[in-house]
């Protein structure tokens, strides 16, 4: 009897490892960075009112901070959009993600070529948080050598 109760211990043991391992495997953040990936923009980005521009400095090239909410799920991410006939170089030297007011985490997108034409997109990692928690996104973008700090609008995890 003592040997049965002791292989239903380890059965136990090694199916709640199991389940952890599983659930860590499930929850593991998303992310592109420190690479650029394709434009995209949905309804779940949430992005500055207006695009910071380049203008100032001879770019016809604009920016934004977005934070992106899906459910509990949010994630800091830099969108470069180039409308010059040219390609040049874009680097985002901070994502950053404030939750509550507090930092949780800064990335780095590589320099890269942004062609005539395109947009990019760096995606942070992707966390999750209870409904109700105020997110915000803060990106240092560069188009060429020039940097412009840009914050998205607070949200909330969980909006709609």
């Amino acid at each position: 009897m003592r040997a049965k109760r002791r292989l239903s211990g380890r059965a136990l043991v090694v199916a709640a490892l199991l389940a952890f391992v599983n659930l860590l495997s499930m929850t593991g953040s998303a992310s592109a960075d420190p690479y650029w990936q394709v434009y995209l923009f949905t309804l779940k980005f949430h992005c500055t009112d207006r695009d910071e521009d380049w203008h100032d400095v001879g770019y016809n090239a604009v920016g934004r901070a977005c934070i992106v909410v899906n459910g509990n799920s949010v994630q800091a991410v830099a969108t470069a959009i180039n409308y010059e006939n040219v390609p040049h170089e874009i680097e985002a030297t901070d994502v950053k993600l404030y939750v509550n007011g507090q930092l949780i985490y800064d990335r780095h997108c590589y320099r890269s070529n942004l062609a005539a034409g395109e947009g990019a997109n760096c995606y942070a990692p992707t966390n999750s948080y209870p409904c109700g928690t105020y997110v915000q996104a803060f990106v240092t973008l560069y188009h060429g050598v020039t940097p412009k700090e840009i914050w998205s609008p607070t949200k909330t995890a969980c909006v709609t």
